[in-house]
């Protein structure tokens, strides 16, 4: 145990000069030091080495989950090795390069206790980076009207930096089947994108920047976990389709209401209890999808006569609840016997369940849309698809 007298900056200093591996052991035996691990001063520099633009709180356990990304973006790399040197198959030194890095990155991940641990989990971050880096460069086609990126982890803003020319002329941006957690900060520099597809990323949040897109008119997200809608997607007044699937969102604000050009909303295989009554406000709502949310339709009748007044078509099972309850509360009419209330519960019971799936299969949907597939009131035909 360190004595009391030593100052807690010597301690410190003394800590950092041993192996990572040696100090997680030591402070899993000294109380004292259990203390310091948990001090913002300690962990700082090591989430900082790992992740410099984090801004969570430095803690072992914020440590321990950046770390386990890292992880997972290895395996991920790993996973798609055919698939990363099919894409650089036209790039023999690009493809040499990420074959060394992924070595590289691989023993670092499995063995990062060196002694100079500061500098190996730096490593890891710019082996990452640099390989996402490569990965997109390589997939940069002539033409700006669409963009394809797969096998990548992240998006960097150095990379978006050093091509802005051509990011800022991207009209849609097809990021899905990834391994994307957030997007930059500088992803406003695609200002001409008029769709964003993120379908199966695990997406976590969304930069402020991201407000700026203002001519993104088509959106998807699916395999995510973001419990709110982020404020800067609200702030979105050209979009027009969004899908919000398998996203862990438990509530929808009544901020909804400012998408005022939204025609087209997918939130099936979330936790949403409860539907805004400003739903109402989104007159031009025309395809709404919700099934599997833990929703009540009896307390959401309301809500449902508003949406029907603005011509909101609400698929599926939640269309098939609200029109077996009106079936119930019309039998109302004809009696108030037992026999009758049976009867009515039992209406209620056919209705599909609504509690999230338990498995976290996604439906994959290619959801590409054109300005001429918009017009929602005259062609739901074309829409059935998605239902």
């Amino acid at each position: 145990m360190f004595p009391t007298q030593i100052p807690a900056e010597l301690i410190f200093k003394i800590l950092d000069l041993l192996p990572l591996y040696d100090q997680v052991i030591f402070s899993s035996t000294c109380k004292n030091a259990n203390n310091f691990m948990n001090d913002y001063h300690f962990w700082l520099p090591r989430i900082k080495a790992l992740d410099p633009s984090c801004t969570l709180e430095p803690t072992r356990q914020h440590f321990c989950q950046i770390f386990k990304r890292t992880l997972d973006e290895t395996a991920f790399f790993t996973k798609n090795t055919e698939k990363i040197n099919t894409l650089l198959e036209n790039h023999p030194e690009q493809k040499s390069k990420v074959t060394q890095q992924l070595a590289q990155l691989q023993t670092l991940c499995l063995n990062p206790w060196g002694e100079d641990h500061l500098k190996h989990l730096a490593s890891i971050h710019e082996l990452i980076e640099s390989i996402n880096a490569t990965l997109i460069e390589a997939q940069l086609p002539t033409s700006t009207f669409s963009l394809r990126l797969q096998c990548i982890t992240r998006l960097p803003a150095g990379t978006i930096a050093a091509h802005a020319d051509y990011f800022a002329n991207v009209g849609k941006l097809e990021l899905q089947e990834n391994l994307l957690q957030r997007l930059p900060d500088n992803i406003d520099t695609c200002q001409n994108c008029t769709s964003l597809n993120l379908y199966d990323n695990p997406m976590r949040k969304l930069p402020d920047s991201f407000a700026r897109l203002q001519g993104i008119q088509f959106l998807y997200f699916s395999n995510g976990c973001m419990p709110h809608i982020p404020a800067s997607l609200y702030k979105l007044k050209n979009l027009q389709w969004l899908s919000f699937s398998h996203m862990h969102l438990t509530e929808l604000s009544a901020d909804i209401k400012q998408l005022k050009n939204l025609t087209w909303l997918y939130l099936c295989d979330n936790q949403i209890a409860v539907l805004p009554e400003d739903f109402y406000k989104l007159t031009k709502l025309r395809e709404l999808f919700i099934d599997h949310n833990p929703l009540s339709p009896l307390q959401f009748h309301r809500v449902l006569e508003l949406l029907r007044k603005i011509q909101c078509d609400v698929h599926d099972a939640f269309k098939t609840q609200f029109m077996l309850l009106k079936k119930a509360n019309e039998g109302k009419k004809t009696g108030n016997d037992v026999n009758d209330l049976v009867e009515r519960f039992n209406l209620l019971s056919m209705a599909p369940p609504m509690t999230p799936l338990r498995n976290n299969q996604m439906h994959k949907r290619s959801l590409t849309a054109s300005s001429s597939a918009i017009n929602l009131g005259k062609d739901k035909g074309r829409l059935r698809q998605f239902s």
